[in-house]
């Protein structure tokens, strides 16, 4: 985990945010407030100061988030739609600091180039790991990087979920050793 290897000391909780409502506006908005919600969450459940991180990421391809999908024959039509295609991964996140109810954003965008895939291709990323692929954005997760990336420019943490090379200056401006 991304957290571990910054050697922080942390909790997981899930944020249970209602983001039904955060569906429309431009990706970088989006994320911004889907973080920014998961955040506000959990930073309301705790008690005492602490320092809360929350992040959302999207896939953004033509002009439309692509989102977790449905099921596998929905995660197979968009690995087929995002084969030998560029898109545009979105990761936001908010800290939000409990002792002197800062909040701090940061919005990064990364270039995914796709190879083509074949339709064996999407089959086996669709049985990797126990079906993987329906579980991320866009329907492929950190396992299937090496079989389907072509060429990626810009964060590769961000991809995976949380760019931490803009979270660490975040961090240390609230007080956090890292």
């Amino acid at each position: 985990m991304l957290l571990e290897q910054l050697g922080l000391q942390f909790d997981i909780i899930p944020s249970n945010a209602d983001e039904t409502e955060i569906r429309e506006g431009n990706p970088e908005e989006l994320v911004k407030r889907l973080a920014e919600l998961k955040a506000e969450s959990v930073a309301r459940k705790l008690d005492g100061e602490n320092v809360v991180i929350g992040a959302d990421t999207i896939v953004y391809l033509d002009g439309k988030i692509i989102g977790q999908p449905r099921d596998e024959e929905d995660a197979k039509n968009t690995l087929r739609m995002l084969s030998g295609k560029t898109h545009e991964v979105f990761t936001g996140v908010c800290v939000v600091n409990t002792k002197n109810n800062q909040r701090l954003f940061d919005v990064v965008s990364t270039l995914v180039t796709f190879r083509e895939l074949s339709e064996k291709d999407i089959e086996e990323c669709i049985k990797i790991k126990n079906k993987v692929a329906l579980t991320g954005a866009g329907s492929y997760t950190p396992e299937l990087y090496s079989r389907i990336f072509e060429k990626l420019e810009g964060s590769f943490n961000s991809v995976v979920g949380l760019p931490t090379e803009r979270l660490i200056p975040m961090l240390r401006s609230q007080g956090v050793d890292v």
